[in-house]
């Protein structure tokens, strides 16, 4: 990200590219799950891109499969239109990019992803 006098950064945790395949499913209210892919992690957020229609302040349910089962409530903090993503040739609807957060202080999202094993993360600072 270029960083100029006029931006300033208001993220508050460090946050981590995650690469990989986590055992995770994302889900709406209605029970939709939604198709995604994780960008990046930080201890009470999450950043990812998906071609399912979701609104700012709409609150999706993280589930990370292991034993037992976590299941995380997150609200959609902000969306970045598809205008500056490419979207996915094989649909049609366009990618957008989310920023997640969760309001459960007892889950450090960080720490958790790091627990996977086909997970790997890299320091975005």
């Amino acid at each position: 990200m270029i960083h100029t006098k006029a931006h300033k950064e208001r993220r508050k945790q460090k946050r981590f590219a995650v690469t990989g395949k986590p055992d995770s499913s994302l889900k709406k209210s209605t029970g939709e799950e939604l198709p995604f892919v994780i960008v990046d992690v930080s201890r009470d957020g999450l950043g990812i891109v998906t071609d399912g229609i979701i609104e700012v302040h709409e609150t999706l349910l993280l589930t990370i499969k292991r034993n037992p089962q976590l299941e995380i409530p997150l609200v959609v903090r902000w969306l970045k239109p598809s205008s500056d993503l490419e979207s996915d040739p094989t649909s049609f609807a366009p990618m957008s990019r989310i920023g997640l957060q969760t309001s459960r202080a007892d889950i450090n999202l960080e720490s958790e992803f790091r627990k996977m094993k086909d997970v790997s993360m890299e320091d975005l600072s």
